[in-house]
């Protein structure tokens, strides 16, 4: 009877955080061009560097505090052009400067980006602070690259965290 009753609460509590979420508001969160939708509010975009932003949630944290982080690097045509990198340095160059990583990923994970797979780095950082960081890198239709990466804090409920992952993930889309 003991298992009846854990099956039950769990499954009550899975359909309605899903309820929740799917019923709640999306948040749309934008950066040069590039749209995302999560199922929390997150800030504006900040700049972080060139051509690099920031957007936080709590939409009121502050860099350093936050529990969860998506972070846009873009690369121009002229940048591609005048630095030569390839699309695995122009990934670590994003990765060192602005997530704190400089260790190849130990992992990899694959999302699907507007419909195509696509293969980002999954790392564990202490830089500020403990946190769990996804990037990938995208080409954009007007050939710019993207380097995207998702930071959420260790402490950060882990269902959460993939949930917003997800919904970011499957809403991406470009202004045309």
């Amino acid at each position: 009877m003991k298992i009846k009753n854990q099956i039950f609460l769990f499954l009550a509590i899975l359909f309605a955080g899903a309820g929740f979420l799917a019923a709640g508001s999306s948040y749309p969160v934008i950066a040069e061009g590039v749209t995302l939708q999560t199922p929390v509010p997150f800030s504006n975009a900040v700049s972080i560097g060139l051509d690099a932003y920031s957007c936080l949630y709590p939409a009121a944290a502050k860099l350093s505090s936050e529990e969860f982080e998506i972070t846009f690097v873009f690369f121009s045509t002229q940048m591609q052009s005048d630095t030569g990198f390839s699309d695995r340095e122009m990934l670590d160059y994003a990765r060192s400067t602005f997530l704190g990583l400089g260790m190849p990923a130990k992992e990899n994970k694959t999302r699907m980006f507007a419909g195509k797979e696509v293969k980002g780095d999954v790392d564990a950082t202490s830089i500020p602070r403990p946190a769990i960081c996804e990037s990938y890198l995208l080409s954009l239709a007007d050939g710019r690259m993207l380097v995207l990466a998702f930071k959420a804090s260790a402490s950060m409920d882990k269902a959460l965290a993939e949930t917003i992952i997800a919904a970011a993930v499957a809403s991406f889309a470009e202004k045309k």
